[in-house]
């Protein structure tokens, strides 16, 4: 009887190593990069003389930001782009004498919106994502653009 159960108490030990080795083991967060392709818009400088359209090769070394936007005591979340940050990736491009900028869409949307002001580049961002306070991101929709530009200032 003590012999059967020394067996059954190493096959449960035996079991037990095996499930910690399975536990233990798997890796529950994996990590899939994938590449996001971002809506066109484009940048134009309020001096008219320079206009350069980002792309995602501009981007990809700049950092996502989140930051929100209360509204009606309503508050969303966002994640997107610091103009500052995008400004200094963008390439070839003299940073020293920009003033101000106006964003405008493929569409035409922006045109007649007021320019951000240097001084305020630093709070303002190009949103891309957005999520409720529970929610998970997900795109802007396309009837409000793709890309919205906020100035936290």
């Amino acid at each position: 009887m003590k012999k059967l159960l020394n067996v059954k108490g190493i096959i449960v030990l035996i079991a037990l190593v095996m499930l910690l080795t399975l536990v233990v083991g798997c890796d529950t967060d994996i990590i899939e990069k994938k590449t996001v392709q971002l809506p066109d818009f484009s940048v134009s400088f309020i001096d008219g003389e320079t206009t350069i359209v980002v792309t995602d090769e501009m981007l990809s070394a700049v950092t996502l930001s989140e930051f929100s936007i209360v509204k009606s005591d309503v508050t969303s979340y966002y994640k997107g782009f610091k103009v500052s940050d995008m400004v200094a990736a963008i390439t070839g491009l003299d940073v020293s004498g920009i003033e101000s900028l106006l964003v405008i869409a493929n569409d035409g949307y922006g045109n007649d919106k007021p320019a951000l002001p240097e001084a305020n580049f630093d709070n303002a961002y190009f949103a891309l994502f957005i999520k409720d306070a529970e929610g998970v991101y997900g795109f802007l929709d396309a009837d409000n653009g793709p890309v919205r530009l906020f100035d936290t200032t």
